[in-house]
C-alpha cells in the first residue's frame, strides 16, 4: 500500500510544543504538593453509605471506638507474674500518655468492687501500691488470678481465657485535622513504647493491633506501593521496551512520555484535592503501564517507516497519520472504562479510575505531539533495510486458519470460553477485612495472635432502647438484655459481649458482701438506678461507663466481638444476633448492627451490583465510539464479543482456583473493559484502513493481523508485566486487582488473534468473499 508523505516540519516548532509541555509539567508539580495522603478506613465508605451513618450514630453519642490494642504474653507461664503485671503497669501508665487518648483499659486498673459495710469500694484491680511492692503482689497473685478468671468483662476481652495473654485497650479521639498525621503520630508514639518495652521485658512478647494500627497499615500500604512498585515497573517496563523497539532513543522518549503522564495525573488529582488512598495509590503503576501502549504503538510506525528508507521527519508524519486516530479511540475507550469505576459505592476506586483516566488521556496527547516533538530533534537513526518481524509469519497463519475455519474457530472459542467462564458463579462475594495486608505488615501478625490467643479484632455493635418512660435501669429492661446477653454468648462465632448486665450483677454481688449468690440483676427498680449512679459517681476520669450508658440513660450500646471469620461469615452472625434482639425487643428499640467490620462486609457485595451496571454502561459507550468512528455498525458489534469474553473467562477461572471475590476485584470488569478494547480497535482499525485502501475482506483481515499484532503483542506484555508486578503487591486489595487484570489482558490478545478474524470472515457481506477467503488461504 502506497503512503504519500508530507514534508516535514522544522525549525522552532518542536522547540515551542516541547517549552509548552514543559509550563504544564511545572504547574502540575505545584499540584503534586498539594497531594495529601489519608489511611482512615472511612474513605472507603461514601458520606450517604447507610453503614458509615449508623455507625457514626452510635460514634457521636459513646465517642470513638478507634483504639490500639497492646497485647501482652509471657514466654513462659501466665499473666499472673509479678514481672508481667509491673510491665502492664508500666505500659498502662504510658498509655495516658498517647496522643488523642481518653480512656486506657487494662488488667490493672479494671475497676474491682467490694463492699465495706454499707459503703461500695471501687478501686484498680493491682492498685499501685500493690504493684510496686514485690511481697504484697506475690501474696495477692493466686486469688485475684481466681477472680479475675471469673468475670466475663475480663476474659475473652484483655484477659485470654487460659491467662497466658492480657491485653490493654487504648481508645483515641483523633480530631481529623490531619487525620493521616495523627494516626501516624499515635501509632509511631505506640510502636516507640514497645520498642523500649521489649528491651525492658526480653522475657515478653508484645503486639499492636486496633483500629488506629490497622489505618497505619493502610498509609504504609500506599507507601510500600509508590514506593517499590512503581519503580520496578517501570524499570521491568523500560528494559521490554528497550528490547522490543531496539533503540535507546525510543526507550529514552518512553521513558520521558511515563513519568510525565504520572506527574500530570497526580498533579491534577492534588489541584482537584483527590487524596491518595492504599487503592488509589496504585494509580501510577496503572498509567505507566498503560501509556506504553501509545508510545510503542507511534515508535512502531516510526521505526516502520524509517526500515522502508524514509528520512526521520517523514517516518513521524506517517506514523501520526497511520497511527493517530486509533490512539485517541483506545485512550478514550481506556478513559471510559476507567471512568466507569465512578459508579462503585467505595471512593477511593471513584478516585483510582479519576486518576488513571487523567493519566491515560495525558498519554495519549503527549504521545501524539510531545514524542514527535521530541523525537524530531533527536539525532537520526541510521536507516535499515525493511526486515519483516518474525511474528508476522506466524500471524499471518493464524489469520488465515481463523478464516477457512470461521465457523470452526468462533464455535471452538466460544465454546471453550463459556466452559471456563460459567465457573464465575462459583465465586462468593467475600472479604475479610484483616487479611488484606500479608504477614509482613505487623498488624497483621498481631491480628493472628491475637485472633488465636486472646480476643477478636473484629466486632458488632448496637445501640438498644428501653421503653418509652424506662431508664436502662430497669429491672425488666436489664433482664430481657441479660437473656440475649447469654443467648448471643452461646452462638458460635461469638468470642466476648460487653454489656451493662455484667456490671450490674457484679455490683449487686459487692453490696451483699460478694456473696456469690447475689450475682444478678437487682430486682429493686430505686436500687438498680441508685447502685449504677453510686458506681458511675465513683469510678474514676477516664474509666466512667460513658462508653456503654448515654448520658441520659435512656440508651446503651452492647459491642458483640467475634472470632475470626470472613464477611459473609460476619454478615450471618449479624442476623444472628439481631434476630436474638427483636426476640426480646421491638424493632424501633435496637439500632442496625454496625462496625467497621460489618460496614466492609456490605460494601463488597453493594459494589458488586454498581459495577455490573458499570460494565454495562461502558460496553455500550465503548461499542457505539468503535461503530461511529469506524463507521460500521458491523464492526461495532463485532467488538462486543472480544471485549467481554476476557474479563468472563478470567473471573471463571477465578472461580475454579479461588471462588472470593473482594472489594478490589468488584471493579476489574469495567476497569479492564476499557483495556482489553485497545486490541480489538488497533485490529478493527487496520482492517477499516486496508479495505478502505482498496484491499478485499480477506487481504485486510491478514493485514491487520500481520500487521498490528505484533505491536498488540508487545504492548500486552507490557501492559502484562505492569500489572504482574501490582499483583505481587503487599495489600490484598491491589495484589488482586493486579492479578486479575493480568490474566484478563493476556487472555483478551489470545481471544482477538483467535476470534477476532472468523468473526470478520463470519459477516462477509457474499458468498464471494468466502471463496476468497479460501484462495486467500490456500496462498
Amino acid at each position: 500500500m502506497k503512503i504519500e508523505t508530507k514534508q516535514p516540519r522544522r525549525g522552532w516548532k518542536p522547540l515551542l510544543i516541547i517549552g509548552m509541555w514543559l509550563v504544564v509539567l511545572a504547574v502540575a508539580f505545584v499540584g503534586m504538593g498539594k497531594l495529601t495522603f489519608v489511611n482512615d478506613y472511612k474513605v472507603f465508605f461514601s458520606d450517604s453509605n447507610p453503614d458509615l451513618i449508623a455507625f457514626e450514630r452510635i460514634e457521636d453519642k459513646y465517642s470513638s471506638n478507634d483504639s490500639v490494642l497492646v497485647v501482652i504474653t509471657p514466654r513462659q507461664g501466665d499473666v499472673f507474674q509479678a514481672d508481667v503485671l509491673k510491665a502492664v503497669a508500666a505500659l498502662t501508665d504510658k498509655a495516658w500518655q498517647t496522643p488523642h487518648s481518653y480512656r486506657v483499659d487494662s488488667l490493672v486498673n479494671y475497676q474491682y468492687t467490694r463492699a465495706d459495710g454499707d459503703e461500695l469500694l471501687v478501686e484498680d484491680f493491682f492498685p499501685a501500691s500493690v504493684v510496686t511492692s514485690e511481697h504484697a503482689l506475690t501474696q495477692s497473685l493466686e486469688e485475684k488470678k481466681a477472680y479475675a478468671m471469673q468475670q466475663p468483662e475480663l476474659v475473652n476481652r484483655i484477659l485470654a481465657v487460659d491467662g497466658q495473654a492480657t491485653a490493654i485497650n487504648v481508645l483515641v479521639n483523633l480530631p481529623g485535622n490531619s487525620q493521616a498525621e495523627e494516626v501516624r503520630e499515635v501509632a509511631q508514639f505506640w510502636q516507640d513504647a514497645i520498642a523500649e518495652a521489649q528491651q525492658s521485658y526480653p522475657d515478653m512478647t508484645f503486639y499492636l493491633t486496633g483500629q488506629v494500627m490497622q489505618n497505619d497499615a493502610f498509609g504504609e500500604a500506599s507507601q510500600r506501593d509508590m514506593g517499590s512498585l512503581v519503580p520496578l515497573a517501570l524499570l521491568l517496563i523500560i528494559l521490554g521496551t528497550g528490547i522490543f523497539l531496539r533503540s535507546v532513543w525510543s526507550t529514552l522518549l518512553v521513558t520521558l512520555t511515563i513519568i510525565a503522564s504520572i506527574i500530570l495525573a497526580l498533579g491534577g488529582a492534588g489541584w482537584l484535592g483527590i487524596a491518595i488512598t492504599s487503592p488509589s495509590a496504585s494509580a501510577p503503576l496503572i498509567i505507566l503501564t498503560m501509556a506504553v501502549a501509545d508510545c510503542i504503538h507511534f515508535l512502531q510506525g516510526v521505526r516502520k517507516a524509517q526500515s522502508e528508507g524514509k528520512l526521520k521527519h517523514e517516518a513521524i508524519a506517517y506514523s501520526l497519520r497511520v497511527h493517530r486516530l486509533p490512539i485517541i479511540l483506545t485512550s478514550v475507550t481506556t478513559a471510559v472504562g476507567f471512568l466507569s469505576m465512578n459508579f462503585s459505592d467505595s471512593p477511593p476506586f471513584n478516585d483510582l479510575g479519576n486518576i488513571t483516566a487523567m493519566g491515560v488521556l495525558w498519554a495519549m496527547l503527549l504521545t501524539l505531539s510531545f514524542s514527535p516533538a521530541v523525537l524530531s530533534i533527536l539525532p537520526q537513526r541510521k536507516t535499515v533495510k525493511a526486515r519483516p518481524s518474525r511474528l508476522q509469519r506466524p500471524l499471518a497463519a493464524i489469520a488465515k486458519f481463523s478464516m477457512h475455519h470461521a465457523k470452526l474457530m468462533a464455535v471452538g472459542v466460544i465454546t471453550i470460553s463459556g466452559a471456563i467462564a460459567v465457573n464465575l458463579v462459583n465465586n462468593n462475594i467475600d472479604d475479610t477485612l484483616f487479611e488484606y495486608f500479608d504477614d509482613s505488615y505487623a498488624v497483621r501478625q498481631a491480628n493472628d495472635f491475637t485472633y488465636a490467643n486472646l480476643t477478636g479484632v473484629a466486632s458488632i455493635q448496637y445501640a438498644i432502647r428501653p421503653p418509652v418512660g424506662e431508664a436502662v435501669t430497669s429491672p425488666a429492661f436489664l433482664q430481657h438484655l441479660d437473656t440475649f446477653v447469654q443467648a448471643a454468648r452461646q452462638v458460635d462465632g461469638v468470642y466476648h459481649v460487653q454489656a451493662l448486665t455484667d456490671i450490674m450483677k457484679r455490683l449487686n454481688s459487692s453490696l451483699h458482701q460478694d456473696d456469690p449468690n447475689y450475682y444478678q440483676l437487682p430486682s429493686d427498680p430505686e436500687l438498680s438506678a441508685q447502685t449504677l449512679l453510686l458506681y458511675d459517681m465513683s469510678l474514676p476520669y477516664g474509666l466512667t461507663l460513658s462508653n456503654q450508658v448515654a448520658l441520659d440513660k435512656q440508651e446503651l450500646r452492647v459491642v458483640v466481638t467475634a472470632r475470626k471469620m470472613s464477611s459473609n461469615q460476619l454478615v450471618a452472625l449479624e442476623s444472628t444476633l439481631r434476630q436474638q434482639l427483636l426476640n426480646q425487643f421491638g424493632a424501633d428499640q435496637v439500632s442496625p448492627g454496625v462496625s467497621p467490620d460489618i460496614m466492609f462486609a456490605h460494601i463488597g457485595y453493594r459494589n458488586n451490583v454498581s459495577m455490573l451496571t458499570a460494565s454495562v454502561v461502558a460496553l455500550v459507550i465503548i461499542s457505539l465510539l468503535i461503530g461511529v468512528v469506524l463507521r460500521s455498525v458491523r464492526l461495532g458489534l463485532i467488538s462486543i464479543l472480544p471485549n467481554i469474553l476476557p474479563a468472563a473467562i478470567a473471573f471463571g477461572a477465578w472461580g475454579l482456583m479461588v471462588g472470593e471475590v473482594g472489594l478490589s476485584l468488584s471493579v476489574v470488569a469495567s476497569m479492564t473493559l476499557g483495556i482489553v478494547v485497545d486490541d480489538t480497535i488497533h485490529l478493527l482499525y487496520r482492517y477499516y484502513a486496508e479495505k478502505k485502501a482498496g484491499q478485499n475482506e480477506q487481504e485486510a483481515i491478514v493485514a491487520a493481523v500481520k500487521e498490528t499484532g505484533v505491536a498488540i503483542i508487545g504492548t500486552t506484555l507490557v501492559l502484562s508485566v505492569g500489572f504482574f508486578v501490582l499483583a505481587t503487591s503487599s495489600f490484598k486489595m491491589n495484589a488482586d486487582m493486579g492479578l486479575m487484570t493480568a490474566i484478563t489482558i493476556v487472555i483478551a490478545l489470545i481471544i482477538d488473534l483467535l476470534l477476532l478474524p472468523a468473526l470478520l470472515a463470519l459477516t462477509m457481506r457474499n458468498a464471494k468473499g468466502v471463496a476468497q477467503a479460501h484462495a486467500v488461504t490456500a496462498s
